[in-house]
């Protein structure tokens, strides 16, 4: 039988790995553990606090349009009601996302006798049925372009420039 040869000068033996191999297996290690180091960083300071913004979006843009989607129907219902007591004339209702309402837009007039009437333009929260901007008058000033002009202004700020 053949005698074993050491190859390294130590008096250990090295399994039969040389010097640099290793010195290779130690980089290998140290890198393997870097790489691992950097993957458990990259989770918990990176991804997941990205992962939780984008749930938060998600949740804000679900709350978002099941508001619009509660507030059509509602509008719908509201004008409605509107329309059969006051014979109004809806122009519009929607979900506000500045004032977070939902809100509508209708106008009504009553006639009286020898010509006489009375109007109103509103623009209403439909749940808490709170006036938020509107104006009314009779006959003598109906053609006040002042007023008329603070509501569309009103109407357009909260509706959108869009709107007319």
């Amino acid at each position: 039988m053949p005698e074993r040869v050491w190859e390294s000068a130590s008096s250990q033996p090295s399994c039969g790995l040389s010097v640099m191999e290793n010195k290779l297996i130690k980089i290998g290690g140290i890198v393997g553990l870097l790489i691992i180091s950097f993957s458990i960083f990259y989770y918990f300071i990176i991804y997941l606090p990205k992962q939780r913004q984008t749930d938060r979006e998600i949740k804000t843009v679900q709350e978002l349009y099941d508001r619009k989607l509660n507030c059509a129907e509602a509008g719908s219902k509201y004008s409605k009601e509107l329309e059969t007591e006051l014979q109004a004339i809806i122009k519009a209702y929607l979900y506000n996302e500045v004032l977070g309402r939902c809100i509508i837009r209708y106008s009504f007039y009553l006639s009286g006798t020898n010509g006489k009437f009375i109007y109103n333009h509103s623009i209403q929260d439909i749940y808490t049925k709170e006036n938020i901007y509107g104006y009314s008058g009779n006959e003598k000033s109906a053609y006040d372009t002042k007023q008329q002009e603070l509501f569309f202004q009103k109407e357009k700020e909260l509706f959108g420039v869009n709107y007319h």
